[in-house]
């Protein structure tokens, strides 16, 4: 398909990365177009923690997520993921913000010492 739309200078279809951050690194943003099947996105998460400007899918799931720091595109609609991903390559200064706080959400919510912050927190209830 990407022979037939004659897109192949713009789409890698990498395979298996070993270490995916160093080609994250040079992304200008991340696409997460999801079902309502998924799970923890932390293939999302980790787009985030790089500062990548996101667009997900507007699930629950995606929402727990992004919260407020990605824009979202409506289930099941190719023309809501297109506009999405128009406005961030469009408008930069919107694109920088969102990768800001996509990577301070990331921090907040994904990190490490949050996640020991959370174990003590839910240890402390059951005590």
């Amino acid at each position: 398909m990407i022979r037939e739309l004659g897109i192949g200078d713009k789409v890698t279809l990498t395979g298996t990365i070993a270490r995916p951050w160093e080609l994250m690194s040079g992304w200008g943003g991340a696409v997460f177009s999801t079902g309502p099947q998924e799970g923890f996105g932390i293939a999302a998460a980790e787009a985030m923690a790089m500062g990548l400007p996101c667009v997900f899918t507007d699930l629950p799931v995606m929402r727990e997520v992004g919260g407020d720091a990605v824009l979202y595109a409506r289930p099941g609609s190719p023309e809501s993921l297109a506009e999405q991903i128009d406005g961030l390559i469009a408008d930069t200064a919107l694109a920088a913000r969102l990768g800001q706080a996509a990577a301070l959400r990331a921090r907040e919510c994904f990190s490490p010492q949050a996640f020991a912050a959370a174990y003590l927190r839910a240890f402390e209830l059951s005590a």
